[in-house]
């Protein structure tokens, strides 16, 4: 089905570099996964996306934060502990589908020590 939005998500800094899609070669893991926004719903996609619209960086301590709900993501983009480039008309072209929404897979939160 097609695909409307793709959002790439990047954490730095990961400790012992395990994760999903670690980088290799960095003394502190990179990792990486994406979300493709469709018609049908949501598919997220371990690794970095081909073509992504949409990207969000941030280091380890502030990704675990908000995946534990201490911090919340807005708040982490509006002091710079977070950044987001690309086309930030689409992701506000889809704001409404994207409200609510838990873009962190169940599986890897689930799996996951902070």
């Amino acid at each position: 089905s097609p695909v409307d939005l793709v959002i790439e998500h990047r954490v730095t800094g990961v400790p012992g570099g395990t994760g999903t899609a670690v980088t290799a070669g960095r003394p502190d893991g990179e990792v990486r996964y994406h979300v493709r926004i469709g018609e049908h719903g949501f598919a997220v996609v371990a690794g970095p996306a081909d073509r992504s619209q949409v990207r969000f960086t941030e280091d380890y301590a502030i990704a675990a934060a908000v995946a534990q709900g201490r911090l919340a993501a807005a708040s982490a983009l509006l002091a710079g502990d977070m950044q987001v480039a690309g086309d930030l008309a689409a992701l506000l072209t889809h704001r409404d589908r994207l409200r609510g929404q838990d873009l962190l897979p169940g599986a890897v939160r689930a799996t996951t020590e902070f």
